[in-house]
């Protein structure tokens, strides 16, 4: 076995796991754990409100605490395979991906912190200071809303204008990834104002179903988002018609080359057609070429005929 054959494996082997897995298991464990702590106290309620509830709802804190931590894992996943499929396999030079993966990063982080946030608050005993269940409250809040979100929105904007600009995305997929991208990062003012609140559902679950839906449509490398075969031989046979048809008619395109024994790289001289272009569409083009001289033969001897000899060999009527 050849090392070229035994790179070329190691080499697909390195683009990571589908994007698929982990933004599954990212939605599956975070929305469990936001419907496990859907009925928590908002931040206007007051201390002995949130150590109540602390105390009557201690096992779904915890667990809500624990798959948020958990759920920070598969997001990081997503962001490190996504960056490296941008870079290396699809070619992105651009600073998007470096926003992505900072944005990811500190979005996983966030929702790890909130997790753990969380979980401190169910230890909390029932003769704990109120005072402190409720400034673990507005730090998870804090945490798990606009310090979670807007991170997002960076992630979600460092895929979508690569994809838009290079045409990776679908332009619907991509330009509604800048939308919400954008109402993400109003996540950071809603913290002043309650007018903004419609921001945390919006970046979070609206984020969460772009991504899924960007797992699926991104390219894993620069060959899979090529044109269908078709296509790309009906934009091949366009592009070098007239070329072929100069070739042909100057009688400088082989049908049948012979295979040198030098690369064409290495050979002095003008590049052949038949380097350039496949051998079928040539013959084809050829033969095709070839019969229309021959019609246009026939066409010429007879309008000749007509011409010089006319009706003289006919008999009068």
């Amino acid at each position: 076995m050849t090392a070229a054959a035994t790179a070329a494996p190691a080499r697909r082997a390195q683009g990571g796991p589908p994007l698929l897995v982990p933004a599954l298991a990212y939605a599956a464990l975070m929305i469990t754990a936001v419907i496990l702590s859907a009925s928590s106290p908002q931040p206007s309620a007051s201390a002995a409100a949130v150590q109540a509830y602390n105390l009557t709802h201690h096992d779904a804190l915890q667990v809500a605490g624990c798959l948020g931590f958990a759920a920070a894992l598969p997001l990081a996943i997503w962001t490190a395979t996504v960056y490296r499929r941008l870079r290396t396999s699809l070619g992105v030079t651009a600073p998007g991906p470096v926003i992505g993966l900072a944005g990811g990063l500190l979005a996983a982080a966030s929702l790890a912190l909130t997790g753990l946030v969380n979980w401190t608050s169910s230890q909390i005993p029932a003769s704990g200071d109120p005072a402190a269940a409720r400034a673990l409250a507005d730090l998870g809040f804090a945490t798990g809303s606009a310090g979670f979100i807007a991170p997002l929105g960076l992630l979600i904007a460092g895929i979508a204008v690569p994809g838009l600009i290079q045409r990776l995305l679908p332009r619907p997929l991509a330009w509604a990834g800048l939308v919400i991208a954008a109402i993400s990062e109003l996540s950071v003012f809603a913290l002043l104002t309650p007018a903004l609140d419609f921001a945390f559902p919006a970046g979070r679950f609206l984020g969460l179903a772009w991504l899924i839906t960007a797992s699926i449509t991104l390219p894993a490398s620069r060959r899979s988002r090529r044109s269908p075969p078709w296509q790309e031989r009906a934009r091949l046979h366009l592009a070098t018609k007239g070329a072929l048809n100069r070739a042909i008619c100057a009688g400088t395109a082989d049908a049948h080359p012979q295979k040198s024994a030098v690369p064409s790289r290495h050979r002095s001289g003008p590049v052949r057609l038949h380097e350039m272009v496949p051998q079928q569409l040539l013959r084809r083009r050829k033969r095709a070429l070839n019969h229309g001289r021959s019609c246009m033969a026939v066409h010429k001897r007879g309008h000749w005929r007509r011409a010089h000899i006319g009706n003289a060999g006919r008999p009068r009527a």
